[in-house]
């Protein structure tokens, strides 16, 4: 699983946090993922945080979007799923990074507050999760 690392979240044990640049860390190599600036001023803004009890993240699905289309992500593909009573309830966003061949997803679950839904952010298909390294 590649993890998130913002040195926001501990400042107790600085050592095992990365700088505030977004980067992911898959089988111990890190992987620089400083092209994803909008991504780290949500984290910045407060606007998304890491959930370990969802093992997702916690925002609104369109910032997140938002995020990954400003980082260079072109919208392929868009799928929203709506409760019987008319209610969003759940969606699917990817995207593809033309420059890169990077592919992005973004799954989301709402919530009863549906700018805190729990969002699951994939890279490349390997999923992106928040806090410490292992």
């Amino acid at each position: 699983m590649r993890r998130i690392h913002d040195k926001r979240a501990s400042l107790n044990d600085v050592s095992h946090w990365m700088d505030s640049t977004f980067r992911v860390v898959a089988d111990k190599t890190e992987v620089d993922m400083s092209g994803m600036h909008a991504v780290n001023v949500l984290l910045e803004q407060g606007r998304i945080a890491w959930a370990e009890e969802h093992r997702g993240w916690v925002a609104a699905p369109e910032d997140v979007v938002s995020a990954l289309t400003n980082d260079g992500f072109e919208e392929y593909k868009r799928e929203l799923l709506w409760t019987r009573s008319g209610e969003l309830a759940a969606g699917i966003w990817q995207g593809l990074n033309l420059r890169t061949g990077a592919v992005a997803s973004a799954i989301w679950v709402n919530r009863s507050d549906p700018n805190r839904a729990v969002v699951f952010l994939h890279i490349d298909g390997e999923p992106v999760a928040g806090g410490r390294d292992g």
